[in-house]
């Protein structure tokens, strides 16, 4: 079971302008989660420590992921080529508790997980293949992109945007946060270039080839206290499986 709340964070100077524009290029996102793991959820885990931080962080990723889809960001994509660089995308710290909770024996403790959305320091990818067979795919699916940099290691995010019609050349608007489960090398027009096989973890629009892809900075934190310290009784709610957001992927006809 996880409970949890979100704390929206925009990082702008100025008003926000009609439509969900952006006048900035960075967006945060928080989540407090309260993680209660039972020994049956952790039975068979060869890890047990990191099957933990798994739990939190996907727990604390669809929050913040949904948080950011529900602003419903439109931006002007800066130019910039693909770079040649690693980069820290993903950062945990804290100590897990080692003691159980005595009268269940199950391990429950608190997160507070923190995501930035910054496209002013990172130069853009681009979806190259999807996983199906038709021309677009939602959540819980699978796409094929350039990354902007490399990371460092997994696990990795990113936010894909897609041009927004009607509103000028060059607009974009954020449709789905996806979580890099393998990065290969490949190349591109006779360039190197890490390619990423993507899971899309929440969407409210279809992804499709050509589609931008943004890495994301996201930070996990294990607190010590069992409760989430911004969780109000009206604020606290269990988190729902992930279903899809979106129609079923069309066949190209």
């Amino acid at each position: 079971m996880v409970l949890g709340a979100c704390t929206r964070s925009p990082v702008q100077t100025t008003g926000m302008p009609p439509s969900g524009m952006t006048p900035g290029l960075r967006e945060e996102a928080s989540a407090s989660i309260l993680l209660r793991l039972s020994p049956q959820d952790l039975r068979g885990a060869v890890d047990q420590e990191e099957e933990i931080w798994r739990r939190a962080r996907q727990a604390a990723m669809f929050k913040m992921a949904s948080d950011l889809l529900v602003r419903r960001m439109l931006v002007a994509m800066p130019s910039a080529p693909l770079r040649s660089m690693e980069v820290m995308t993903y950062t945990q710290k804290g100590r897990l508790k080692g003691e159980r909770e005595a009268a269940t024996g199950d391990f429950v403790q608190s997160f507070r997980g923190h995501l930035q959305l910054d496209l002013s320091t990172l130069p853009l990818g681009r979806v190259v293949g999807l996983e199906t067979r038709g021309y677009m795919v939602g959540s819980q699916q699978r796409m094929y992109a350039t990354l902007p940099a490399r990371p460092v290691s997994l696990p990795a995010y990113v936010a894909v945007f897609k041009p927004q019609e009607g509103v000028g050349l060059g607009m974009y608007r954020l449709g789905a946060i996806g979580e890099i489960t393998q990065i290969l090398d490949a190349a591109e027009n006779n360039t190197p270039v890490s390619l990423g096989n993507v899971e899309i973890l929440v969407a409210d629009r279809e992804t499709e080839e050509g589609d931008l892809v943004v890495l994301l900075a996201v930070q996990l934190d294990a607190m010590e206290d069992a409760v989430a310290a911004e969780a109000s009784p009206a604020e606290v709610v269990v988190t729902p499986q992930r279903v899809p957001t979106v129609s079923e992927p069309k066949v190209k006809k």
